[in-house]
């Protein structure tokens, strides 16, 4: 198999699926990806799956920025402690449905 083709499980579809209808919720763009929260899938959490409770639909730029790809600036990392502040708030409301973002 090439290495570059990943197996796509139902549920990363779905979760794909969801996302793209759903806002960031940091910046509340439109057209999102699933990107694993809580726990990352570089720390540690490899098994990380993709039910609800794993993940939260975030735009690239955010999703780049939550996941350290912009950089290790003081002012990136300030932007990245807001925006995990954030998601700290936000993530349980979108994870059951209350807050308006699907």
């Amino acid at each position: 198999m090439n290495s570059r083709t990943r197996k796509l499980v139902p549920q990363h579809r779905e979760a794909t699926r969801i996302a793209a209808e759903s806002r960031c919720l940091i910046c509340d763009a439109y057209g999102c990806e699933p990107a694993h929260f809580p726990t990352h899938r570089g720390m540690a959490g490899g098994k990380a799956g993709w039910s609800r409770e794993e993940w939260v639909p975030l735009d690239r730029d955010c999703h780049d920025l939550i996941d350290r790809r912009l950089g290790v600036s003081a002012a990136i990392e300030e932007r990245r402690i807001m925006a995990l502040l954030m998601l700290e708030e936000r993530a349980p409301k979108w994870w059951r449905g209350t807050d308006g973002t699907t």
